[in-house]
């Protein structure tokens, strides 16, 4: 005996004998409540000592209906020893009233870990209706299977199982034990409901991929639309590049920009292309615009010729009302002119000679010189012209890949 055990009363030594001991002395009801309710942290057998102790009829259906609502998990011998000692039927029924709500309400989860102590409870349980309720409201498959073998009706018995096995199956192992326990005369008819309802699942899973599908590639759309939309606007306007260095448009970018609807409006509308690639060398980021580039990714994409033809003859950009030029059919040369060289729809021109200042065009006759930075032709009758160097050579050629 510990030196605490000498100062407390004996139902609270620490030694599990001497308490129980001690508890059959007691003669207080109230106390032995108390006790049965695991108030004072006492042993497991204790308390079922104290719910034996107890002859208050009040007391038992208090400590009953106590731990069926705040224990963890009942304890089958206390509710067995309360319903045998009971004999107000009413106060029997409300005892088994409240085991049922406890089977059919607790979460699944907190009855999975003692699924067996829930299946003895059910023994406990004699009305029918409850049971009944049990059987079809419990969220553990297990405890249902064992509330429909109670039922003494046998057609609520048999709907019962027939319920149980459509809803958990035959790869179910309760679900095969509510089959075997099924009438052979009607075992055919719910095999045959669960084909369909295998079936129907199918078509369920079937027609759920299909609009999951449809709902992605919508929001698919929905995000290349952005996209393509993000890229326009970054292409049409001036911004800034934040200060971490990151791009706000990329070459994967440019060529993922597909929309024909916004290249075409880009192509008309824009006075300036605002497309930056970075060069990383020696932590230095060098920026140029490129519109030449930009017009020669997207401007192929465009395979309408008359909407070729309103950029060649009204685009702002004169890169864009080259190429697209090219790509509606070529360039259009009036020899009745005295600029020869220079294409009647975009007026792009085509000198033959090399951008040095004094070379003279064979085609023409005009001489090239430099004035303030700035390039322009004279034509023999004296006239001048400014000249767009263009070094796009390559438009000549009706073969697309050589541009890239």
């Amino acid at each position: 005996m510990g030196l605490k055990d000498l100062f407390k009363p004996a139902w609270q030594s620490e030694n599990a004998d001497r308490a129980i001991r001690g508890v059959k002395r007691l003669k207080n009801q109230a106390q032995l409540a108390e006790i049965a309710k695991g108030g004072y942290k006492t042993f497991e057998n204790v308390r079922v000592t104290a719910m034996q102790q107890l002859k208050d009829e009040q007391f038992i259906f208090e400590v009953a209906k106590y731990i069926i609502n705040n224990w963890w998990f009942p304890n089958g011998v206390m509710i067995e020893c309360a319903l045998s000692k009971m004999e107000n039927i009413e106060k029997k029924l409300l005892i088994q009233k409240t085991l049922t709500d406890r089977l059919t309400e607790t979460p699944n989860r907190e009855l999975k870990q003692d699924s067996r102590n829930c299946n003895s409870l059910i023994s406990y349980i004699d009305d029918q209706e409850l049971l009944l309720l049990v059987a079809h409201k419990a969220p553990l498959g297990e405890n249902r299977l064992v509330a429909a073998k109670k039922l003494a009706n046998p057609s609520s018995r048999q709907n019962t199982l027939k319920e149980i096995v459509l809803q958990r199956g035959l790869n179910d192992k309760i679900g095969k034990d509510a089959y075997s326990l099924l009438n052979g005369s009607i075992r055919p008819q719910v095999y045959q409901e669960l084909q369909n309802m295998e079936s129907q699942k199918q078509r369920n899973l079937e027609i759920k991929q299909q609009n999951e599908k449809i709902e992605f590639e919508k929001a698919e759309r929905k995000k290349n639309e952005d996209n393509q939309l993000r890229i326009f606007q970054l292409l049409t306007k001036e911004h800034r590049v934040s200060s971490s260095g990151k791009l706000y448009i990329t070459s994967m970018d440019l060529d993922n920009f597909n929309d024909k609807t916004l290249i075409y409006k880009m192509a008309m509308e824009s006075e300036k292309i605002y497309y930056y690639e970075a060069h990383m060398t020696n932590n230095s980021t060098d920026w140029y615009q490129c519109p030449e580039r930009v017009a020669k990714i997207c401007l192929p994409k465009l395979d309408e010729k008359e909407r070729l033809r309103e950029i060649a003859q009204s685009a702002l950009i004169k890169e864009f009302r080259w190429m697209a030029c090219v790509l509606s059919g070529g360039h259009f040369y009036d020899t009745q002119k005295k600029n020869k060289c220079k294409c009647t729809i975009c007026e792009h021109q085509s000198h033959e000679m090399d951008r040095i200042p004094g070379k003279i065009c064979g085609k023409c006759g005009a001489e090239l010189f430099r004035s303030n930075y700035e390039d322009f032709v004279r034509f023999p009758d004296g006239t001048e012209e400014p000249y767009f160097f263009d070094n796009l050579a390559y438009l000549e050629s009706k073969d697309k890949q050589s541009w890239f």
